[in-house]
C-alpha cells in the first residue's frame, strides 16, 4: 500500500511538512487498514484517512484524534474525534505561489474548461459532460488532457470550469481545489467536504452549483456570461477559503490546535440504539425435495442466528403449494415468470422493517451476524448498503474474516450477491431494482444503481453468512438458461454503456 499510494497521498503530507522546514523521521509502516496510516506529533499518534470515500477506519472510536480528507458535511459531524483535512492539492507549493502571481483569472475569455480525465467511478458523469459541452458550444469547450501547469495557466483566459468530482458527485477532488485555489470560478453538483475549521464550500459563494445530472449547465454557463464580474468575486472568495484552510501553514495549524485539546475516545454505541427489526426476503425455487430442505435449512439458521432482532421472513416461492409458514415467516408465491429483481421486490414491499436484506436461499447465517451489521450501519450511517462474509468464498479473495469493514462495488467480492443488507431508506434514492434483470448481472446492476447514486456499500468481515452453492439458477431449463446470460449482457451493456 506504501509503495501504491507514497507520491500521491503519503507524499503530499509529507511534502507540506517539508515546506515549513518540520523535521520528520520515518518509522514502519504505519498503514491502518485501507486508505490510512498513523504519525506522530511531538509524541501525540494521530490518523490520517485519505479516502475519497465515506467509511471510516474499523473502531476509528479508539483514536482521539483522526483526520478525514473528504470529511463530509452531513456524515461525519456526530464523531467528536473527527477533523477534516485538506484533501491533495499541490506537491511543490513554491511552485503553487509562483504561478498564482502570475495566474488572473477575469473571466472575459470564452473558453468553458472541463479537462479532468474521465475514469473509475467518474467515467460516465465526466463523458457525458464533456459530450454536453462539445454539442453546444464546439471549440469553446476545452475537454482534452493537457500538461499540468497549462492546465493551471489558462484559467487566465477562460469564462468558467465545470468541475466533475470523481470517486463520489459531491466531493471535492483535485482538480477542482487546484482551481479554486488560482481563484477561477467553478461550476460543480453540491460539494459536502469539509475544510480545516469544519469550513464549507458556499454555492454562490465559492462556487456555483448546478443539479446533480447537470442538465441545466448551459442555463449556468448563460449566467456566467452574463455577469462575469460575479464570476470573478466566486473565484476570489473560493482562493481565500483555500489560503484560509488548506496552504501547509493552515492545515498544519489547524492539526496542532486541535491535537492540544483533550478528547477522549468515544465508546461503541449502546445496544440501545439498534433497531432490532430485519425483514428478509429470501428467493427459492424448490422443484424437488432437496432444494426445498435448502430453503428450510437456511430459514433455521436464519431464526437461530440472533436472540435479540426481529426477522420478519418473506419466501418467495416459485412452486405454488410449497409452504414454509411459520411463526415469523410468510410465503408468497408470484403470479409473474420467475425475475430475481421482480421477486425481490415483491418480498420487500411485504415489509415496512428500517433494515431490509435480499437473500438466496442457500445461506447459513452464523451468530450475530446480522446485529454486526446493523452496529456498523448506526456508528457510520452513511453506510447504507452491505453484506457480510462468505468464509468458503471470501479468503480466496484474500480477505480475511474480522479485518474491518471494506468499502467497495466489485461483484462477489464486496457486493456479495446472495446476501445484501439494506437501509431501507436506500430505496427513497434507487426507487425499484430493475426487474428487466431476470438472474444474470443483477448484481452488476445493482453495483452500477449505488455507485451512480454515490451510495455507500461495505464487506462486513465479522459478520459471517456462508453461500452454498448457486441452487436458484441450476433448475432453469437450457432455453431459459440462455436467456438469464446472453440477453442479460447486453442489457445491462446497454443500460450502463459498458460496449
Amino acid at each position: 500500500m506504501l509503495e501504491r499510494y507514497y507520491r500521491v497521498y503519503y507524499g503530499y503530507v509529507l511534502d507540506s511538512l517539508r515546506y515549513l522546514k518540520a523535521g520528520v523521521k520515518f518509522g514502519p509502516d504505519s498503514s491502518i487498514g485501507d486508505a490510512k496510516f498513523v504519525i506522530r506529533i511531538a509524541n501525540t499518534e494521530i490518523v490520517i484517512d485519505y479516502s475519497d470515500h465515506l467509511t471510516l477506519a474499523p473502531q476509528f472510536e479508539k483514536y482521539p484524534w483522526y483526520f478525514k480528507f473528504h470529511y463530509s458535511e452531513g456524515y461525519h459531524e456526530a464523531h467528536d474525534n473527527l477533523f477534516p483535512f485538506s484533501p491533495v492539492s499541490f506537491y511543490d507549493w513554491q511552485q503553487y505561489h509562483y504561478l498564482r502571481q502570475q495566474i488572473k483569472y477575469t473571466a472575459n475569455g470564452e473558453m468553458i474548461l472541463s479537462r479532468q480525465y474521465p475514469h473509475g467511478n467518474a467515467l460516465h458523469r465526466r463523458k457525458q459532460v464533456q459530450h454536453l459541452l462539445k454539442d453546444r458550444y464546439g471549440a469553446l469547450a476545452a475537454t482534452e488532457r493537457i500538461e499540468q501547469v497549462q492546465f493551471w495557466k489558462e484559467i487566465s483566459n477562460s469564462l468558467v470550469s465545470v468541475c466533475v468530482p470523481g470517486a463520489r458527485n459531491n466531493i471535492l477532488d483535485r482538480g477542482h481545489l487546484q482551481y479554486l485555489a488560482f481563484g477561477a470560478c467553478t461550476i460543480s453538483p453540491k460539494i459536502i467536504t469539509m475544510l480545516p475549521g469544519f469550513r464549507k464550500l458556499i454555492p454562490d459563494v465559492h462556487y456555483i452549483q448546478c443539479s446533480d445530472d447537470y442538465s441545466d449547465l448551459p442555463e449556468k454557463i448563460a449566467h456566467c456570461r452574463k455577469d462575469r464580474k460575479r464570476c470573478v468575486e466566486i473565484g476570489r472568495n473560493a482562493q481565500q477559503l483555500f489560503l484560509e484552510t488548506s496552504t501547509p501553514p493552515e492545515l498544519w495549524k489547524w492539526v496542532v490546535t486541535q491535537t492540544q485539546k483533550k478528547r477522549s475516545t468515544m465508546p461503541e454505541p449502546p445496544a440501545s440504539l439498534i433497531n432490532r427489526t430485519v425483514d428478509v426476503v429470501i428467493i427459492s425455487n424448490a422443484t424437488n425435495r432437496t432444494l426445498r430442505q435448502v430453503t428450510e435449512n437456511c430459514i433455521s439458521s436464519l431464526l437461530t442466528s440472533e436472540d435479540d432482532i426481529q426477522f420478519n421472513v418473506v419466501v418467495v416461492e416459485s412452486i405454488h403449494g410449497i409452504n414454509y409458514d411459520r411463526e415469523g415467516v410468510e410465503t408468497v408465491y408470484p403470479e409473474t415468470p420467475f425475475g430475481y429483481h421482480a421477486y425481490l421486490n415483491l418480498g420487500r414491499k411485504k415489509g415496512s422493517a428500517p433494515y431490509v436484506c435480499l437473500c438466496n436461499n442457500d445461506l447459513v447465517f452464523e451468530k450475530k451476524w446480522a446485529s454486526r451489521i446493523i452496529r456498523a450501519m448506526e456508528a457510520q450511517p452513511a453506510i447504507v448498503s452491505a453484506s457480510p462474509l462468505c468464509r468458503h468464498y471470501h479468503p480466496t479473495q484474500g480477505i480475511k474474516p474480522n479485518s474491518g469493514l471494506i468499502e467497495g462495488y466489485q461483484v462477489a467480492k464486496h457486493i456479495a450477491g446472495w446476501c445484501i443488507f439494506q437501509q431501507r431508506k436506500i430505496y427513497e434514492t434507487i426507487k425499484e431494482l430493475d426487474e428487466s434483470f431476470i438472474f444474470w448481472y443483477a448484481d452488476n446492476d445493482y453495483s452500477e444503481t449505488i455507485k451512480y447514486h454515490d451510495l455507500l456499500h461495505v464487506l462486513v468481515t465479522n459478520s459471517f453468512v456462508d453461500h452454498l452453492a448457486s441452487t436458484t439458477i441450476r433448475v432453469t431449463e437450457d432455453a431459459r438458461r440462455r436467456q438469464l446470460t446472453s440477453q442479460q449482457k447486453l442489457l445491462f451493456d446497454r443500460k450502463w454503456a459498458k460496449t
